[in-house]
């Protein structure tokens, strides 16, 4: 680059200052740089095009060395030739690596702007040099940002095809590192993380790649092989750092050590944990800004939290908000940008309100932690979640906790995560014992009867409820028996009243069995096209994912509420509908499996059967409620009816006395029309005179003389009407000729 005049100092404060300087020069007067480039034509100058060269094999060896003031000068360098006149396809990684300068900066809104110029180029000029190392790029140091990381995955295949078609194979193989991150972030597949790890190995040995070899030990040793089992031997990793630090394989390295701290994490193993995330600090040049470096500030701040909970946290809870209130600042910025993160923070809240704060609401924020862990397809953290909301749960709402667990535990034998189902049994063997037999029994198959069924929990259950003739009590025991024997989030118990399903009674996890008696669309979790169906057909309904049935998928309240596992069964009397048991859990699909329905579908048999009883026994007490109260009230009903005809005769009086009232009242009104029609124009009379000069004080005197004799007189009027309705008034003969 020196024959260029544009070398590269190894001074990283000298390479920082040259290339703040090229990046102001770069952006001065709002120049559209991002269109330019995009439009503009390839260089045919040879010099012009061995720059180019050098600068597309020296930016990515920058990048996995961590020297990142030279790696971020070079880029600029590189874009300020290209916007020069000298463009072709293999500048294309300058602009991911500007993209990753511009983020660290906090500059979102330009670096995604590079990162799209970089996605553009590489689809106009696919299977090439230029759009393979653009791809890396891209996965390594951009899309984490505003992409989820199935989306990241997928385009690091993209790139390593692109690699392969083209005869790239070191971006190719450098590819495999973001692919293996991502995996592990999303958590869907832990098998698969080991299956691409090995992928990567077998690629990058078989062509000789030191690069990517590293890359796939790194994951394979700090994350799949201590996943395998919570006593998993961990194998000396001193002189595989050694050779990595020598190499200056420092994202190799700092790999291991984000991974090895996660698995210490999700083991209880905290301390072990936190001397890992320390380790990374060594790394950080090799991480800059990519999925793993995020990953390790939201592992310090829950690592942080676990050991404050557990008493080895250095220092009381405002050191601990001192530590950790920055980095979740941070994180929330982050996760303001994309779905990446979002569900770690999601936990991390839940996580510091447990340590920090109310324990009640720390419930609530795991299951929103649950929520959005099970909406971005986390499998292995919602696995976590309800594991953690397990434990917290387990002293005061045993119940609920061992559904909780019992979710963690069949989350991670979906993404196969076979060491934390190994330990989740070991360490709550009474709660999981069902899984636990399982897990011994080793069976690859599952019968097709029902011995997996739990025959004394169903009798007991069935027992209880058969013993309940108390309806309102029998409702809340129906849908306690429902959810803790499915795991469902919600129940819902409806009847047909006049051939209209009315929703008698509904209960949540953790909380009480409320009564309602309305209909089914003031209900949020309960689609009433679901129901109808159920009682149309008279047949059980099983849905693993709502969302992605076709029947159902498009219905109102399947979309509003992102229903996932639905159970929905008819309670059937005499072989008649009577009603319906519906049961939805929204946090996990493929939750009622066969087992869970079977046993739903014999307790709502006998929930039919109780209800029947019940209703039963209520109409048979109110009828002889009924008679006894006609029996005892015959004689009250006499009295009321010869009470009713004397508050007759009594309302008759009184309405004669108030038509009479009615005829004084407008004879007094009658006697007060002429006094006031006096008295208006006395006021007025007084008015004339004060407009021309005529108003003495004799005259004003005269007046208010006769204003006071015509009140006196309303006065009389009223004097007189009063002492006439006055009950003890004495007669008086009077002569009307000497009045």
């Amino acid at each position: 680059m020196a024959y260029f005049g544009k070398d590269i100092p190894a001074n990283a404060e000298e390479a920082k200052a040259r290339m703040e300087k090229l990046m102001e020069d770069i952006h001065a007067g709002g120049r559209d740089v991002w269109g330019a480039i995009l439009d503009m034509p390839f260089s045919g100058e040879r010099r012009s095009k061995i720059e180019l060269k050098f600068y597309s094999e020296l930016i990515p060896d920058l990048y996995m060395s961590g020297l990142v003031p030279q790696l971020y000068l070079s880029a600029a360098q590189s874009t300020a030739h290209c916007l020069a006149g000298g463009m072709d396809e293999s500048v294309i990684y300058s602009f991911s690596i500007m993209g990753l300068n511009l983020g660290e900066q906090g500059r979102f809104e330009l670096a995604f702007r590079y990162e799209d110029l970089a996605r553009d180029l590489c689809a106009r000029h696919p299977d090439t040099f230029g759009a393979t190392r653009g791809i890396n790029g891209i996965v390594w140091c951009n899309m984490h940002s505003r992409s989820h990381p199935r989306d990241i995955a997928a385009y690091c295949r993209q790139g390593i095809q692109c690699g392969k078609n083209c005869g790239d194979l070191y971006n190719a193989g450098l590819s495999y590192g973001p692919l293996m991150w991502n995996s592990q972030v999303l958590g869907a597949d832990l098998a698969a993380v080991a299956e691409i790890a090995a992928e990567c190995l077998d690629f990058s040995r078989k062509n000789q790649l030191e690069f990517s070899v590293g890359l796939a030990e790194a994951v394979q040793k700090g994350w799949v092989e201590p996943m395998a089992s919570p006593t998993a031997s961990l194998e000396p990793m001193d002189e595989r750092l050694a050779l990595w630090e020598s190499r200056n394989h420092v994202a190799s390295a700092g790999s291991y050590f984000v991974h090895l701290a996660l698995s210490h994490y999700y083991y209880g193993r905290h301390a072990e944990a936190a001397r890992c995330l320390e380790a990374v600090n060594r790394y950080l040049s090799g991480l800059t800004d990519n999925v793993l470096k995020r990953q390790w500030y939201a592992f310090r701040v829950l690592n942080a939290l676990r050991l404050y909970r557990g008493g080895l946290f250095d220092g009381g809870a405002e050191r601990l908000r001192a530590a950790v209130d920055p980095l979740i600042g941070q994180l929330e910025t982050w996760a303001g940008l994309g779905p990446l993160l979002q569900p770690y923070l999601a936990l991390i809240r839940a996580e510091r309100e447990c340590a920090l704060g109310d324990i009640k609401e720390a419930r609530n924020l795991y299951l929103d932690a649950i929520e959005t862990a099970h909406g971005q397809g986390y499998l292995f953290l919602a696995a976590y979640a309800n594991e953690s909301l397990g434990e917290l749960l387990l002293e005061s709402h045993p119940a609920s906790a061992e559904n909780f667990l019992r979710e963690a535990l069949e989350l991670y034998r979906r993404c196969r995560a076979r060491g934390k189902e190994i330990q989740l049994l070991e360490k709550y063997p009474d709660a999981l014992e069902e899984g636990r037999k399982a897990l011994a029994a080793e069976a690859p198959e599952q019968p097709e009867t029902l011995p997996s069924l739990d025959t004394e929990y169903l009798m007991k259950s069935a027992l209880a409820l058969s013993a309940e003739i108390d309806l309102d009590t029998l409702l809340d025991r129906i849908l306690t028996v429902m959810l803790e024997a499915t795991g469902a989030q919600s129940g819902f118990l409806l009847m047909l009243e006049q051939g209209q399903p009315v929703l008698l009674a509904e209960r949540r996890v953790g909380q009480k069995t409320g009564e309602r008696r309305h209909g089914m669309a003031e209900a949020a979790e309960l689609s009433p096209g679901i129901v109808q169906y159920v009682l149309r057909t008279k047949n059980p309904l099983v849905l693993d994912d709502a969302l992605a049935a076709p029947e159902f998928r498009n219905l109102p309240k399947v979309g509003e509420a992102r229903l996932r596992s639905v159970l929905c069964l008819p309670l059937l009397q005499q072989g008649q509908v009577a009603g319906a048991l519906y049961l939805e859990n929204r946090l996990s699909p493929g939750l009622f499996g066969p087992d869970k329905a079977r046993m739903a579908e014999l307790l709502a048999a006998q929930a039919a059967i109780s209800l029947e009883n019940a209703r039963l026994i209520r109409e048979m007490r109110q009828a002889r409620d009924q008679i006894a109260q006609l029996n005892a009230g015959l004689e009250q009903r006499v009295k009321d009816e010869v009470a009713q005809s004397r508050e007759k005769d009594h309302l008759l009086i009184r309405q004669s006395r108030l038509a009479v009232m009615g005829e004084m009242i407008g004879n007094i009104a009658h006697q007060w029309r002429q006094p006031l029609n006096a008295l208006g124009l006395v006021l007025a009379n007084l008015k004339d005179a004060e407009q021309f000069g005529e108003l003495t004080p004799d005259y004003l005197e005269t007046q208010v003389a006769n204003g006071r004799r015509l009140v006196e007189r309303m006065s009389h009027t009223i004097d007189d009407f009063r002492r006439f309705f006055r009950p003890d008034k004495r007669k008086e003969r009077f002569s009307l000729k000497r009045r």
